[in-house]
């Protein structure tokens, strides 16, 4: 089982506001199975909804933030969508 430590994420150097926290994180210390490992967060790419769960779990005991983030579905493309 891979274990997610705090050094796997990327904090960003700018400054946030108050409330606001800002990571970035790598393939390292999930729980998922090829061809999703090991820390895929996504639940619309075919990982196992326990895998994105317990990934989710891993990531904010070591982020350590306050609420449940906003999960993004994000795309590789050039279309723009008005929220």
């Amino acid at each position: 089982m891979n274990e997610l430590k705090l050094e796997h994420l990327i904090v960003p150097a700018w400054p946030t506001p108050p409330g606001v926290l800002a990571v970035s994180t790598t393939r390292r210390g999930g729980a998922s199975a090829p061809p999703y490992e090991s820390l895929n967060l996504a639940c619309h790419v075919g990982d196992a909804s326990l895998h994105v769960t317990e990934n989710r779990r891993r990531l904010a005991a070591v982020a350590g933030y306050p609420s449940e983030p906003a999960w993004l579905q994000q795309v590789h493309g050039n279309q723009v969508v008005a929220a």
